[in-house]
């Protein structure tokens, strides 16, 4: 996670509801905001779950692989930012 300098610096925190698509191959796509905080914190979700993407289970119906959607919530708090 790449905490958004300023929003990191002002110790503000956030959550952001994303939804996705996972497809049978484990990747994601059509990400849309659900509940969205401030743009950055939305931008840096979007960013994380697209660099996710190819490394999800994907759902099973019948012992088959399928797609689904999937609600994913991403929370930005600044006492646990990574620092560099």
């Amino acid at each position: 996670m790449k905490y958004p300098q300023k929003a990191l610096e002002e110790k503000r925190s956030g959550m952001v509801l994303l939804q996705a698509t996972i497809t049978e191959n484990g990747k994601v796509k059509d990400i849309s905001v659900v509940v969205g905080a401030e743009p950055d914190f939305n931008k840096e979700a979007i960013r994380l779950v697209e660099k996710s993407s190819g490394k999800w289970i994907p759902a099973t119906r019948n012992g088959k692989k399928i797609a689904d959607t999937k609600n994913i919530s991403v929370q930005f708090n600044p006492e646990y930012a990574p620092v560099w």
